[in-house]
């Protein structure tokens, strides 16, 4: 599963939130000096919406929102479309396109998934990541936050006609792993957390061209307001458990972006995913990944607290193997994402750093 959404939503719930020991106190501190504070009222933050180019017709793409039977999340439907077109869906949510920039050599062929029903395969995610804060010229000393291990179990349940498929997913168990430079405080607090989110259930369509139609996520009861949050973000990055492919015929070295406009309840941004292939054969493809993301100024809310997004910026690199018969990939993933947030005048700057495994565990 895709986490480069996620992980942007972390930096702000750890700002908001705290992340354990020295790094709790120093965000503390920063609130203190810079005088982030609760809104006077409950209105909805300003946006600032990604431009968008819609030159021509497409399928239309729902979303569906969150459940939980302790709170309801709010939903984001969505659309995505076939190469260079974008169509707006009922509720004019974001839409994602693909352009073609390179076809690579001969021979070459339309890259579809092939999937099969009623196929149970298991994921494993390992996540890493480490924050640093600067207020004005003041640097914080860079905090390694605790690592986790995600285990899911994909389950396909049904293929139409189309050859789109219905699946769903489990969150069999979240743990913390060993992390040298976190601090015992944090790794407590984590473990507290990470235990809500097991028993999480979900369920998505996937088209043959790995286009998510619809993603539904149903939390736990018990889970905290912050892992819901979180949670809600997430289920956006599931339009990208699959690969989005290109309509055209391609081949070894074909070259294609995808650029994902994402609003989420924190902020919007802008994604853009450029997928180069350097191998593929009758069922798999290698590919390396090159992902920006950015967001213009605007107002943004983290829980209670309200703040002005100054900048935002994420660059990364990655690999990928895909099996066209499977939705599970095998991938990694660099990533490093810098915001600027201000208030009364004084500024705030976060550089996060993370690193994701995704894998099958052997059997």
């Amino acid at each position: 599963m895709d986490v480069r959404i996620v992980a942007v939503s972390i930096c702000f719930l750890c700002f908001a939130n705290g992340c354990g020991g020295k790094k709790q106190d120093q965000v503390s501190e920063v609130k203190n000096q810079t005088g982030f504070k609760k809104p006077d009222n409950e209105s909805s933050p300003k946006t600032v919406r990604p431009r968008s180019t819609a030159n021509g017709g497409g399928a239309k793409s729902n979303s569906a929102g969150l459940t939980s039977s302790a709170s309801k999340g709010s939903s984001t439907p969505g659309a995505t479309t076939s190469q260079g077109s974008q169509v707006p869906s009922k509720a004019g949510a974001a839409k994602n396109t693909i352009k073609l920039i390179k076809a690579g050599a001969e021979p070459r062929r339309k890259l579809r998934y092939k999937f099969k029903a009623n196929l149970s395969e298991k994921m494993v995610m390992d996540t890493y990541m480490s924050m640093a804060l600067q207020l004005g010229a003041r640097k914080q000393p860079e905090t390694k936050l605790p690592g986790s291990r995600s285990k899911m179990t994909v389950t396909t349940k049904d293929v139409t006609p189309a050859g789109a498929v219905n699946y769903e997913f489990t969150m069999d168990g979240v743990e913390v792993l060993p992390t040298p430079g976190a601090s015992q405080v944090a790794i407590n607090a984590a473990k507290a957390q990470v235990k809500s989110m097991q028993g999480m259930t979900g369920s998505a369509t996937v088209s043959p061209r790995g286009f998510t139609k619809k993603a539904r996520i149903n939390l736990p009861e018990g889970i905290s307001p912050q892992v819901a949050q979180l949670m809600n973000n997430m289920k956006r990055s599931l339009d990208q458990l699959s690969i989005m492919l290109p309509a055209e015929e391609v081949g070894k070295g074909a070259v294609w972006q995808v650029t994902m406009p994402v609003k989420t309840p924190m902020f919007t941004l802008t994604q853009v995913v450029t997928y180069t292939i350097w191998d593929v054969t009758e069922n798999t493809v290698k590919l390396d990944s090159k992902v920006t993301q950015f967001a213009e100024p605007q107002d943004v809310k983290v829980g209670r607290i309200k703040a002005r997004l100054e900048s935002l910026r994420t660059s990364g690199i990655g690999t990928i193997e895909m099996n066209l018969a499977s939705l599970v990939p095998k991938s990694m993933a660099k990533l490093t994402t810098k915001n600027v947030m201000s208030a009364n005048g004084r500024k705030i700057s976060t550089t996060m750093r993370i690193t994701v495994n995704l894998s099958k565990p052997k059997e």
